[in-house]
């Protein structure tokens, strides 16, 4: 450093704790206190010109300090020489490894580090020359600012609660920085440095310019209020971070939250250009995702624009899924409380054109709404079906196939009730459509072990998950059919002592033998004609069970695939659907809703 060097008056303020010699501007007398964060030895060597009467041109004065003691030397030294050797050299030594490893080494990137902390200090005409070098390379700071930099920096005023405060816009090119930042300064330097993607979410990547590249941008905020109220360690501000919502807690001047604010708005409109671009590129990336992939969303993209901005541009496919489920949810709520308040308002002239207008929106709004809640259940159908089809495949490196227990879970949730399930998480159209309506509902659960059938009856499918049941009613009110589900293992041949249909065949019996009632113990009425039973007994037919079937009576359904009978005695009617068939039926049935949805097949 060229400057006046340590000048007794300037020595004696340094060996001074908390001097207030440069209070003007901005030194606190903590610097050489703070450099023991990160070293652990500071040697200074200062040649300095001499008073008038001390008989020398020049002064030397040399010093060293540590953490653990008072400083060591610091005497003037008389010396020949002309003020062209004036300079101070100061050396930090033994670099705290905690600190060490995480120092940049590139020369230029430790340069931009000095550029972003003291941006008002190299912004000036009149910044003196600033040299940064080591053994290879050697940067003159100024002239890297203006490179990367330029005089052209954004300039802005604003105020918060009677507080004046500058603000300025630097726009660094170059491939060296990783953030976008706001800095709160007091005194020209860096106190506070916030990631501005926190807040601008379309700056969590970086900009690029047309002509110049890539952009990091820094906003540094200055101000008298800053300056006052910055630490004595020059690391944070007294003043409160954040707004508080309490009326008891009257404070009239800003936080950091108030003057963040003013900022980012400031930077919103400084990189408009760049800002709207890539809002344009995310509002593309989403619509063209809605329409070709998630036609549910489609009551979205009007309200496009009131959350595009929020989005992060980086954002992948899972991730833009959950936002939109989250928007699609939010914004159905929002038009449900409107047309609720529109329908409950006893006060609105029905024959205004305000109300015709509002009706008029609002079940246009329902309208979308309603088609993207069918859209999303039509594409909640294909989803299970791909399922299935997985689940049908032998597993990888192996003859064997899944258990029956999958296939049972992706129709209807395991060891459950009626009671347990929401309507939309049952695929039981994979089966019937009709079997979506129903009144009572077991699942996987022994008959002696539920609340709905009372029976003294230990008989149930094979405790093993290979045998699952699922019976329910067709009617609300009073209890005349029922239905019988039987899983199978894909695949399986050979069914030993029982086979499904004598299976199905004697939890008919069970169920005709017990008193059914519903979850609260009440018993339910039943058709004066009796219970009838319908029974799905879902397997591949082997020759041996095809035999079997054929000896108990079973004729080929007209597909020639399956086999069907009714059985007169028992009242009960059952049908053995393998499992290709279960799948290519549910898919033949839901084609033409994938057709005009575009959903490939």
């Amino acid at each position: 450093d060229n400057g006046i060097g340590f000048t007794q008056d300037n020595y004696d303020s340094f060996i001074t704790s908390d001097s207030l010699y440069k209070i003007k501007k901005g030194g606190k007398g903590l610097g050489r206190v703070l450099g023991f964060k990160a070293f652990q030895e500071v040697h200074v060597t200062s040649y300095f010109a001499a008073s008038n009467d001390s008989g020398m041109p020049m002064l030397k004065r040399t010093f060293s300090f540590d953490p653990t003691s008072a400083v060591k030397g610091g005497i003037e030294e008389p010396i020949e020489g002309d003020l062209s050797i004036r300079r101070t050299s100061v050396l930090l030594k033994n670099y705290i490894e905690t600190y060490q490893k995480h120092c940049p080494k590139d020369l230029e990137i430790i340069g931009y580090r000095i550029l972003e902390h003291c941006l008002p200090f190299f912004n000036n005409p009149n910044c003196p020359e600033f040299m940064l070098e080591d053994e290879e390379q050697k940067i003159n700071i100024v002239d890297l600012f203006m490179e990367k930099f330029g005089l052209d920096a954004t300039k802005g005023n604003f105020s918060s609660k009677g507080n004046f405060f500058s603000f300025r816009g630097f726009k660094m090119f170059g491939d060296k920085h990783s953030e976008h930042k706001l800095v709160f300064a007091a005194h020209k330097r860096e106190v506070v440095s916030e990631n501005l993607s926190r807040y601008i979410p379309n700056l969590k990547s970086r900009i690029t310019d047309p002509k110049k590249g890539n952009v990091i941008y820094v906003g540094f905020i200055e101000g008298p209020y800053l300056d006052e109220n910055v630490s004595n360690d020059r690391t944070s501000f007294s003043f409160p971070l954040h707004r508080v919502d309490d009326e008891d807690f009257l404070i009239d001047q800003p936080c950091l939250d108030d003057i963040r604010e003013k900022a980012v708005s400031i930077v919103e409109k400084d990189l408009s250009n760049y800002l709207g671009e890539i809002n344009r590129t995310k509002k593309d990336f989403v619509r063209n995702y809605i329409v070709n992939n998630a036609p549910q969303y489609r009551l979205l993209l009007p309200h496009l624009d009131s959350f595009i901005v929020s989005i992060d541009p980086n954002i992948d496919l899972n991730g833009l899924e959950l936002l939109l489920h989250d928007k699609y949810h939010k914004i159905s709520q929002q038009i449900k409380r409107e047309s609720d308040k529109l329908l409950q308002d006893e006060q609105i002239d029905m024959d205004s054109p305000v109300y015709h207008e509002k009706l008029s929106g609002l079940v246009e709004q329902i309208n979308e709404m309603s088609k993207s809640e069918l859209v999303q259940y039509i594409v909640h159908r294909k989803i299970v079906l791909d399922f299935l089809e997985k689940a049908l495949r032998r597993k990888e490196d192996s003859d064997n196939y899944q258990l029956e227990s999958l296939i049972h879970k992706i129709v209807y949730p395991m060891r459950k009730t009626s009671e347990d399930v929401p309507y939309d998480q049952q695929n039981l159209w994979i089966i019937d459509e009709r079997l979506n309506y129903h009144s009572l509902l077991i699942s996987d659960k022994p008959l002696n072990t539920n609340n709905l059938v009372e029976t003294e009856s230990e008989d149930r499918p094979d405790l093993l998950i290979f045998n699952n049941t699922l019976a329910f009613s067709c009617d609300d009110s009073i209890l005349n059919s029922a239905v019988i589900i039987e899983f199978k293992q894909p695949g399986r041949k050979d069914y030993g002592k029982e086979d499904p249909i004598t299976q199905v065949y004697r939890l008919v019996r069970d169920i005709r033998l017990g008193n059914i009632a519903d979850e609260h113990g009440r018993q339910i009425l039943v058709s004066q004609s009796g219970v009838q039973f319908y029974g799905y007994i879902i397997c591949d037919i082997s020759p041996s069970f095809d035999t079997i079937a054929v000896d108990k009576g079973f004729q080929r359904t007209p597909d020639g695939v399956g086999r069907y009978f009714y059985n007169k005695e028992l009242s009960v009617y059952v049908e053995i659907i393998p499992y290709t068939k279960l799948l290519n039926d549910a898919k033949k049935r839901n084609a033409i809703l994938f057709d005009k949805l575009g959903i490939p097949r």
